[in-house]
């Protein structure tokens, strides 16, 4: 017999209801059966089976996993190398800039005249 092990609140047509308990029958009991059927677990002839399809889908949906995450890193790894050219670069500019402007310092400082 199926464990129930949670309790929950659901609203039903109560003319179905009562077609239910006419019967005989117990709504618990067809509200699992729906979900099992929902789920597919209704047709389970071979439990081992089923398991072995389910940890292979795991092991596929894990591959994929993998494969994403490395394809990630590698953009990654990208675009951080792109952005440590462009602070290079920029870096640079700044340093020739800073050079140019020094020695026009210097120059004036040495070679004008002063007042």
């Amino acid at each position: 017999m199926t464990e129930f092990n949670k309790c929950t609140c659901v609203k039903v047509n109560k003319e179905k209801m009562d077609l239910i308990k006419s019967k005989g029958l117990k709504l618990q009991c067809i509200l699992d059966k729906a979900m099992d059927k929902e789920l597919e677990l209704e047709c389970l002839t071979n439990k081992e089976e089923k398991i072995n399809l389910l940890n292979a889908e795991i092991e596929k949906l894990e591959q994929q996993k993998q494969e994403a995450t490395k394809n990630t890193k590698k953009h990654i790894n990208a675009i951080i190398k792109n952005l440590e050219f462009i602070q290079q670069y920029e870096e640079k500019q700044y340093d020739i800039q800073i050079q140019q402007l020094t020695l026009e310092r210097d120059y004036i400082e040495k070679h004008c005249l002063k007042k």
